[in-house]
């Protein structure tokens, strides 16, 4: 009799968690799960430190919350220490914080906050069907755990753009994947307004080259009208600024003058003088460097790691958008390595494995948590 329910028992719960696994609602109570946990996590540490939720909004924070209340800056010669300096700053996360603020009146710092909350259980939803869709070696639940307690997970719980630009990216991915190129282009085209590396999502579409030889001349025109769209976005806020400013270079020009980056740089110089750095300075000064050039450099290396698996289409996106930030420099490149969709694939087919999991997976946990920390004190270090 035991056995008998045991085996029933087995089948039930083999059941349930298939359709949690295969199912769209399902996947979506995994995500919701996760997120729940994360804020869970989050609520105990802003607690433990005496902090509330509004202390989330820093650094660039502050920028769009500028955008948010008062619009673009059109002056380029102001100090640039002043918050509303804010041309160089994209316009998506902005919009998307005044219309939730219309409509619940919460504040201009909450409403970024909670547009960015929102977009995380979003996006751990829609990573969950970017991996089944690229691969089929990750479960639902490493997919969501590597996403929600990645170590610089504090970028999705504050008014911060890389949750939206990941969750554009994924979508932009599954519908080329499905040959949707209409509906790739138009997420392809939001995420050129979200941040300027979306424009590479063109290189995806030039990874389908043979793709496109081969379709009937139907398929072709939608391939290239999907093309067209993608820097639609861009060239949308590029117009705005001219308009503005009188510059459609304004945002470039506001991040030569506020943060001296200008893409000028050899990327691969770049990662070398980073990495070498631990011999000319002391350790303190150069172990943030050595750690931003050891991430951009592990960044080249997934690429590469796809392009030889033939995933072209992943391998080009993250393979310029990571070259191209690494021109202008070493800073803030964590953020724009630890959100990109294809390289937090390859990481999520790594942390896949059993004999790696429970190494890889606590180590996140905890290093999600401490960078946390560093970011509610304002501390910079890996940030």
């Amino acid at each position: 009799m035991i056995a008998k329910n045991w085996a029933k028992f087995s089948n039930r719960y083999a059941e349930f968690y298939h359709w949690l696994s295969t199912t769209n609602l399902g996947i979506f109570f995994i995500a919701a799960f996760f997120l729940l946990f994360n804020q869970a996590v989050e609520f105990f540490i802003l607690s433990d430190l005496g902090y509330n939720y509004q202390d989330l909004c820093w650094w660039d924070c502050l920028r769009y919350r500028s955008i948010v209340e008062n619009g673009y800056n059109p002056i380029l010669d102001l100090e640039p220490k002043l918050q509303n300096l804010n041309l160089v700053f994209f316009p998506v996360l902005p919009l998307l914080a005044k219309l939730f603020n219309s409509l619940i009146n919460l504040g201009t710092t909450m409403s970024l906050i909670l547009v960015s909350k929102i977009f995380f259980l979003l996006t751990i939803f829609t990573f969950v069907k970017f991996c089944q869709t690229y691969s089929n070696k990750i479960s639902p639940w490493i997919a969501s755990f590597v996403i929600t307690f990645s170590p610089y997970q504090i970028y999705a719980n504050t008014g911060y753009t890389e949750v939206i630009f990941l969750f554009l990216t994924c979508l932009a991915f599954i519908f080329l994947k499905q040959n949707r190129y209409i509906a790739s282009g138009i997420a392809a085209a939001f995420l050129s307004a979200t941040r300027p590396s979306g424009i590479f999502f063109l290189s995806s579409y030039l990874a389908r080259f043979k793709e496109f030889l081969k379709s009937t001349t139907e398929k072709k025109i939608e391939i290239i009208l999907g093309f067209l769209l993608v820097p639609l976005g861009l060239a949308s806020f590029m117009f705005f600024l001219y308009l503005k400013t009188g510059d459609a270079l304004a945002s470039s020009h506001v991040q030569d003058l506020v943060w001296h980056r200008v893409l000028q740089h050899n990327p691969f110089q770049v990662i070398s003088n980073g990495l070498s750095n631990y011999s000319t300075q002391s350790l303190e000064a150069s172990l943030p460097l050595v750690y931003l050039a050891a991430t951009s450099l592990i960044a080249l290396i997934i690429s590469l790691i796809l392009l030889r698996q033939k995933r072209y289409e992943l391998a080009f996106f993250s393979l310029s958008s990571t070259l191209f930030y690494l021109s202008f420099g070493l800073l803030s490149m964590p953020r724009f390595v630890w959100w990109q969709a294809p390289i937090v694939l390859v990481i999520a087919e790594i942390s896949s494995h059993k004999k790696l999991q429970f190494f890889i997976l606590p180590i996140f946990f905890l290093s999600s948590a401490l960078v946390e920390i560093f970011w509610i004190n304002k501390e910079a270090f890996l940030v």
